[in-house]
C-alpha cells in the first residue's frame, strides 16, 4: 500500500532451531543503500490484503511454507529509518521447525538466503536499515512470550523430545531452565507417543507429542 506519503512494508523475522541455537533467515543486498549487508525478508503490502496476509504472502515468497506459525510481532515507524521515502514495518514472527528448512544432509534449502544465528545479528550493524533493532526487540518478544504462552513448541516437529523442547524454551528464554522444574512445568502439554528416536548419536528418547 503505497500513497504520496509513505510505504508500508511487511517484514518477517522467520526463524527455526537448528545446532542449539536461534536461527534466523536474512538476505544480503545487492544495491543501495545498504548494499552487502544482510536484510530481513519483506514485501510491499497490497491493497487488498490484510496485514497477515501480507506476512503469509512475505513468508511464502522466501521459503515456499504455507502454514508457518505466525504473530504480528512489534511495528517500527521511525520518521527516518529508510533513507529512501518514509516506510511503516509492519513485522510478524514466523516460527519454522528446522526440518522445513535443513535437508537431511545439513544444507539450508531455501535459495538467495541464508540461516545466521539472531544472537549475531540482533543490534548488529551487519543488518540494513533498522533490521538489527527488530532482531533485538524479537529477542526480548521471545524471552516474554515463551513465559506468558506455548510458543516454544512452534520451534519443535509434531512429534519431539523432551530435550529437545526444553532446548526450544531455553533459547526463547535466553537462560538454562532445571530439567526437573522444566518438566513439571509442561507435564500436562505433552504426552508420550509409542515411539523413539533412531539413529541419534545418543541413546534413544522417547517421543512426544503436544495435546
Amino acid at each position: 500500500m503505497k500513497n504520496d506519503k509513505m510505504t508500508i512494508s511487511m517484514d518477517a523475522v522467520i526463524c527455526t532451531m537448528y545446532d542449539d541455537s536461534l536461527k534466523v533467515v536474512v538476505k544480503k543486498r545487492a544495491k543501495a543503500p545498504y548494499a552487502g549487508r544482510y536484510e530481513l525478508p519483506g514485501v510491499y503490502l497490497k491493497a487488498d490484503e490484510s496485514l497477515k496476509e501480507g506476512s503469509r504472502r512475505c513468508v511464502k515468497e522466501v521459503t515456499g511454507i504455507k502454514n508457518a506459525y505466525m504473530e504480528q510481532m512489534h511495528t517500527f515507524g521511525e520518521v527516518k529509518r529508510d533513507t529512501r521515502e518514509r516506510t511503516i514495518s509492519i513485522t510478524y514472527v514466523a516460527l519454522v521447525p528446522a526440518s522445513q528448512l535443513i535437508d537431511d544432509y545439513g544444507d539450508f534449502i531455501v535459495e538467495d538466503a541464508e540461516l545466521l544465528d539472531i544472537d549475531d545479528l540482533a543490534g548488529s550493524k551487519k543488518m540494513a536499515f533498522d533490521h538489527g533493532k527488530i532482531l533485538s526487540k524479537t529477542l526480548a518478544w521471545f524471552a516474554f512470550k515463551a513465559q506468558t504462552s506455548e510458543i516454544a513448541f512452534n520451534l519443535v516437529d509434531e512429534e519431539f523430545t523432551l530435550p529437545d523442547l526444553q532446548k526450544a524454551y531455553e533459547l526463547m528464554l535466553g537462560k538454562p531452565l532445571f530439567k526437573a522444574n522444566f518438566r513439571n512445568k509442561i507435564k500436562n502439554l505433552v504426552e508420550e507417543t509409542d515411539y523413539m528416536t533412531v539413529g541419534a548419536a545418543h541413546r534413544p528418547s522417547r517421543l512426544y507429542t503436544k495435546i
